[in-house]
């Protein structure tokens, strides 16, 4: 199942929790939410952002200005929610996908959303993803492109700590911030240098020079990160030992 993040932009609490109980009924969206226009635009600098619900009236600056702001790179796919149907036009104008008049109506937020799932899934067909893969026996990765929010980051792959599935993406938690990836985990193992980097479970990732310790729980175990992460170990252990103890196994 594809997982969506979505940013609610609203400036009164009771319409934001209203909202989050409308959004709490579909599974495959991560709800977040902002109070006004600034605190937006910080989340979407600094974190992956699929589906933004933008009030149009907010305390500092409008919705309209938030998408004026954010329009110079590839933003999410923006449903406004306004009291006026005057602020339709504009809706269109900034290329919105839709609009919501308030009080938001269960049919309507689940209408867009179904627009908003259908237009995400062909983005991901029509984009391909960033990494690609290198020619036989071509050097393996030593950086990454990622976007976060409003940013294009050059991520240096000595700085990932550790790599995590989450559906179609990759979480990658480096030595100071976390950044989101387009890619799948068994592709981004493929691409990484195979001397510094393990497959320690289905869904992970880690980094050989980021383990501190391998803390063992009756059959369990699981890697301490320097960043204090704990990542669960179904791999081979002999393997792992060896390849801590002696460095460049491969």
């Amino acid at each position: 199942m594809n997982l969506w993040n979505l940013l609610v932009v609203e400036d009164e609490k009771p319409a934001r929790e209203r909202m989050r109980r409308l959004l709490a009924r579909h599974n495959d969206i991560h709800v977040a939410e902002a109070e006004d226009a600034s605190q937006a635009i910080r989340w979407l600098d600094e974190h992956q952002v699929h589906i933004l619900l933008l009030d149009v009236q907010l305390p500092d600056f409008s919705g309209l200005e938030v998408l004026q702001r954010i329009k110079e790179v590839q933003p999410p796919l923006t449903i406004l929610v306004t009291a006026s149907r005057a602020h339709a036009l504009d809706a269109f104008e900034l290329c919105a996908l839709d609009y919501l008049l308030k009080p938001v109506e269960t049919q309507r937020l689940d209408g867009a959303l179904d627009r908003a799932r259908k237009q995400l899934l062909q983005l991901q067909t029509a984009n391909p993803s960033p990494v690609v893969d290198p020619e036989p026996g071509a050097p393996p990765l030593t950086r990454i492109l990622v976007r976060s929010g409003m940013r294009e980051l050059i991520v240096r792959v000595e700085d990932i700590l550790w790599a995590e599935a989450d559906g179609n993406y990759v979480n990658l938690h480096c030595r100071k911030e976390k950044h989101f990836l387009r890619e799948n985990i068994g592709h981004l193992e493929r691409m990484l240098p195979a001397a510094k980097f393990v497959r320690v479970n289905r869904s992970a990732l880690v980094s050989i020079d980021g383990i501190t310790e391998i803390r063992h729980s009756g059959k369990a175990a699981r890697a301490i990160l320097t960043d204090g992460s704990e990542v669960p170990l179904t791999c081979t252990m002999r393997d792992l030992r060896e390849r801590m103890q002696f460095g460049n196994m491969r």
